[in-house]
């Protein structure tokens, strides 16, 4: 019988990206899954999406907009909570949240939806009176607060590493992968030269778009059928555009823009490239995968996890350009036999390991672990 009743979840929304979609998927599977009283308490950080009408009927949904009603809701939810509740705070409110479950005797664990490094940082809320993000590396962050939670939980054995570099003690320091679902039925996989790639992130620096567009660039100057879709928004949209004008490959690369109907965009291509090395799961990996398109992903951080190389994808080095074009050249080479081995066992793989129902499972078992401590 499960002991938790209750589970409050956490999040600053800043953009309609994975890890906003990854919250809602774990409240709405838990929900569905083991009839627990979900809460999800998601702070607007500027113009961001709203919920759709589905997840507000499986899922209570609170939305705020500002640091005082963040604080007001989260207050509330953790006062009224039944009395075996566990609050999965984030890195991004950790230091209001953990301040307020330990007032109302709830207990908690933080959710790294990105890894704490030594030369990167991500954005985070610095001290319970704050209202605004600022950058932090992984030295800069309050390890004696995060001390405090029950559990430390890493999105991928990347993230759990990075948390363990860094944290006071190591007990309580877990990996918990991301679990997904597309929408519609799950496609079969039609063979077919590899002449379309993809890449589906944000238009920001550390995503390594500029990066993704030169190794292109140079596998366009020997294959020039080749083309080039680039889904996704943000702030490195002008420059990237100029990049790949100046590299003479604007021709070959579309830029979408944000894409609500992300599926119809995978089946509309032949190969997923990822250029990040440091991200903490790679969602768009796994969407591509059970969308039956086989990957191309650096062998590092929590996306080189995701991928077995040429068994369910092919990998290159990161931050190695040439490595990158060989990986690109392999699966623009790609017979059909190959296209459809890779692609089927990329399927296969997402859909037994990176699914809702063990999210679920895993979330509340430690919940349950918890409650038990």
């Amino acid at each position: 019988m499960t002991a938790v009743q209750s589970i409050i979840v956490t999040w600053l929304a800043t953009a309609a990206g994975g890890a906003e979609k990854s919250s809602f998927e774990l409240c709405r599977t838990i929900r569905r899954r083991y009839q627990i009283d979900v809460i999800l308490i998601i702070w607007h950080y500027g113009d961001v999406f709203d919920l759709t009408n589905d997840e507000r009927s499986e899922v209570s949904v609170v939305h705020c907009h500002t640091a005082d009603e963040y604080r007001r809701c989260l207050t509330t939810a953790l006062s009224d909570a039944a009395r075996s509740a566990v609050l999965f705070s984030n890195h991004r409110t950790y230091a209001i949240d953990l301040q307020l479950a330990e007032k109302c005797g709830v207990p908690s664990a933080v959710i790294f939806r990105q890894t704490p490094m030594v030369d990167e940082a991500f954005r985070t809320l610095p001290s319970p009176e704050s209202s605004e993000l600022e950058y932090r590396s992984g030295k800069e962050l309050d390890w004696g607060a995060l001390g405090n939670a029950a559990a430390l939980v890493g999105v991928s054995k990347f993230g759990a590493r990075g948390i363990a570099g860094f944290a006071e003690q190591r007990r309580g320091i877990v990996h918990i992968y991301n679990g997904l679902r597309m929408p519609g039925e799950i496609p079969e996989i039609a063979p077919r030269p590899v002449r379309r790639f993809l890449i589906v992130a944000r238009l920001i620096d550390w995503k390594a778009i500029d990066f993704g567009i030169e190794a292109f660039a140079r596998l366009c100057a020997r294959y020039p059928d080749a083309q080039l879709q680039i889904a996704g928004d943000g702030e490195d949209q002008a420059r990237l555009h100029k990049i790949s004008e100046q590299l003479q490959v604007g021709e070959n690369v579309e830029f979408l823009g944000f894409v609500n109907d992300i599926r119809s965009v995978y089946l509309a291509n032949d190969c997923l490239v990822h250029l990040s090395g440091i991200e903490s799961f790679g969602r768009v990996v796994v969407e591509a995968s059970l969308c039956g398109l086989p990957v191309v992903v650096p062998q590092s951080a929590g996306t080189g996890e995701l991928v077995i190389n040429g068994h369910t994808g092919l990998t290159f080095t990161p931050n190695d350009l040439s490595d990158c074009v060989r990986a690109l050249e392999q699966a623009y080479h790609l017979n059909e036999n190959d296209y459809v081995r890779l692609a089927a066992a990329g399927q296969q793989r997402a859909i037994t390991i990176f699914n809702p129902e063990r999210l679920a499972e895993e979330y509340v078992g430690l919940a349950n672990s918890i409650l038990r401590r």
